[in-house]
């Protein structure tokens, strides 16, 4: 999927092209580009019930938290404060 969004030829059919897949596809997306650029990745075992965590990744001594929000929108203030509830069970840094 990422050497497809890489031929689409602008800035605007890309995020077009991202609007469209799956949200689980999406979550996938994000870790299999951090994992394309050498990092550690640490995949949830299923993609639902996941206690909002979407996955990890190890950039080096740092574990940070994934939650992938794809939404046509803004994101909604509760789902920062549900992530952010998360993060201080345990997370070095995190990324929304």
């Amino acid at each position: 999927m990422l050497e497809r969004i890489k031929t689409l030829p602008g800035f605007p059919q890309k995020i077009n092209y991202l609007r469209k897949i799956d949200p689980f596809v999406f979550e996938e997306l994000l870790l299999e580009g951090f994992e394309a650029h050498g990092f550690r990745t640490i995949r949830n075992k299923r993609y639902t019930g996941d206690g909002g965590i979407d996955g990890q990744v190890i950039i080096g001594k740092y574990r940070y938290l994934i939650q992938a929000k794809r939404y046509r929108g803004h994101i909604a203030l509760q789902h920062v404060q549900e992530f952010e509830k998360l993060l201080k069970e345990g997370a070095n840094k995190s990324e929304m």
